[in-house]
């Protein structure tokens, strides 16, 4: 499909997480990223440390969801 995938490191420290569930939730994000976004679009994966824990974010070219797939 010749999406970019950018990555940020912010250098964050080590959490403790199953890194099996990590790994397969972060790659379903990113796999429906890329197939939602039109050929040549770019997929954004940024981590962010946030009281209690981290967060992450995947950011997409594609169409979006309407507020009624969401729910």
């Amino acid at each position: 499909r010749r999406v970019s995938l950018r990555l940020s490191d912010p250098g964050l420290p080590a959490v403790s997480l199953d890194h099996c569930r990590m790994r397969q939730a972060l790659l379903n994000l990113a796999c429906n990223a890329v197939r939602f976004s039109e050929p040549g679009g770019e997929v954004r994966m940024h981590v962010r440390q946030v009281e209690g824990g981290v967060e992450f974010l995947v950011e997409d070219d594609g169409p979006g969801m309407t507020a009624e797939e969401i729910t």
